[in-house]
């Protein structure tokens, strides 16, 4: 049997998860997070049924949606093919995980920071919790630059906010640092996209490898290079992320390692169509 829009289903899923857990807070208190981790289970299902049909009839499965107006106009891909589903998969597999090991983590952590009488602070950290899956395999599914940008601020934003909440001595400011310097690489990499885009007519991450040969190709690749350092925190860039690790909640912690992982994996898959761009020139 096959599932309607299962690609879209897997990005959407998490999200009516968070619209649950913004309402159910002070009802279900630290029980919330069994909401989080079935909308987690879901997705993972789906993520391996995508599986299943990939290992029995090989090839990928593809969505594309149309998303603007006649006046501006921007198709929104995902693929699921043998080098992207796996990486989707772990982070799925990553943020179901976490999303069981916060329920009584985020209990005791929030009774320490706020007490027993704010249980809204329950529905807050589930509720930007999963975003994190919608963003991580989001970018591991999509075909367009604008998108992966999109899903990529989908996954760091609730970042900054939950380590201004939930974060321990430093995290006010240690939240500021991390927003600066994954804004900048954002900048970077925006900058990048839509050179790329002047150039190719597209903002299709497959278009790339038009730009062979070019000095446009040349500069589109090196500031879409620099602004994934910039956020992955590369050797060079990465003076941030030892206070972000040491100040995050434990459990958001171990979401920031699986970004790092997935930023090496756009990098690859960004960069791979116009690879000899660099050697030809």
């Amino acid at each position: 049997m096959q599932i309607p829009y299962i690609l879209l289903q897997i990005i959407i899923a998490p999200l009516i998860g968070a619209l649950a857990c913004a309402f159910l807070g002070k009802k279900l208190k630290k029980n919330l997070g069994w909401v989080a981790a079935a909308a987690m289970l879901y997705t993972t299902i789906l993520l391996f049924l995508v599986a299943v049909q990939l290992w029995v009839q090989g090839g990928s499965v593809t969505e594309i949606y149309q998303w603007g107006t006649v006046v501006f106009s921007l198709k929104f891909g995902f693929l699921a093919d043998g080098l992207s589903l796996p990486v989707a998969l772990v982070m799925s597999i990553i943020c179901t995980a976490i999303a069981i090991y916060s329920i009584n983590y985020m209990d005791h952590r929030i009774e320490t920071m706020y007490g027993r009488e704010k249980p809204q602070m329950f529905s807050m950290y589930y509720s930007l919790f999963l975003l994190f899956p919608v963003g991580l395999i989001g970018a591991a599914l999509s075909t367009n630059l604008i998108e992966l940008f999109l899903f990529i601020e989908a996954a760091l934003i609730p970042s900054y906010v939950l380590l201004d909440l939930f974060g321990y001595v430093d995290r006010h400011r240690v939240a500021m640092m991390s927003f600066i310097w994954t804004q900048a690489g954002a900048a970077v990499y925006l900058t990048g996209a839509i050179l790329a885009s002047t150039g190719t007519g597209s903002f299709d991450v497959s278009s790339l490898s038009v730009l062979s040969g070019t000095s446009l190709g040349f500069w589109v690749c090196l500031l879409i290079l620099i602004g994934f350092l910039i956020k992955m925190a590369t050797f060079g860039f990465h003076v941030w992320l030892p206070y972000v690790e040491g100040e995050h909640a434990t459990s958001i912690a171990s979401i920031l390692a699986a970004f790092v992982g997935l930023g090496a994996y756009n990098c690859a898959i960004t960069l791979r169509p116009a690879s000899h761009i660099f050697r030809s020139l």
